[in-house]
């Protein structure tokens, strides 16, 4: 079980392992009430038939998508039409842009475009300030956690980059920025990501 700083409140990861119940009931009886997060169905129906659940919620913000890598590729398909549309536009309006990946000698360019991006950005949330200040040190130490990354290029300036790692067969994309003034940008970083 891992124990989060969650929003200024102490919080735990759902446990894993044999003993959910018994790592929880620890918990319950060390502290009195525990906040749980990223708790799947089968964690609460688990936990409930146990527990008193206070309260259940979920934040669509905070939700993971998972995508066949074909699918990804070439948002093929009725249901990712709405993102091939936004890629065709994207490579109308831009059509000269530069996609590759990310190296050392990038980080300056990533740094103005976090300034740009930033900039543009006002009354952030308190999670979001803390995001934003932790992205340029990852970006910095990608190479040193064996992370990969890619950025767009449109007239020799950065609109968008991912950075992320991967895991047997799955891409796990940590991060995901883009100017938005790029219209279609965001959808075709992540197309030319997972190419």
């Amino acid at each position: 079980v891992f124990r989060v700083n969650y929003f200024g409140h102490t919080a735990y990861s759902s446990p894993l392992g044999e003993d959910a119940v018994a790592v929880i009931s620890q918990l319950i009886c060390d502290e009195g009430e525990i906040l749980l997060i990223n708790a799947s169905e089968a964690d609460i129906s688990l936990l409930g038939g146990h527990f008193c659940l206070s309260e259940i919620s979920s934040d669509r913000a905070w939700q993971d998508y998972l995508y066949t890598a074909a699918s990804f590729k070439t948002y093929s398909g009725k249901k990712l039409s709405g993102q091939r549309n936004h890629v065709n536009k994207f490579k109308r309006l831009y059509p000269d842009y530069k996609v590759r990946l990310i190296t050392e000698e990038d980080f300056p360019k990533i740094k103005a475009f976090l300034d740009e991006f930033n900039s543009k950005t006002e009354f952030l949330r308190w999670s979001e300030k803390v995001e934003q200040a932790k992205v340029f040190d990852l970006v910095q130490n990608m190479f040193n956690i064996n992370q990969v990354g890619a950025l767009i290029e449109v007239d020799g300036k950065v609109v968008a980059f991912s950075v992320g790692e991967r895991i047997k067969n799955t891409l796990i994309v940590h991060i995901e920025k883009a100017l938005t003034k790029y219209e279609g940008v965001y959808p075709t970083m992540a197309q030319e990501f997972a190419k």
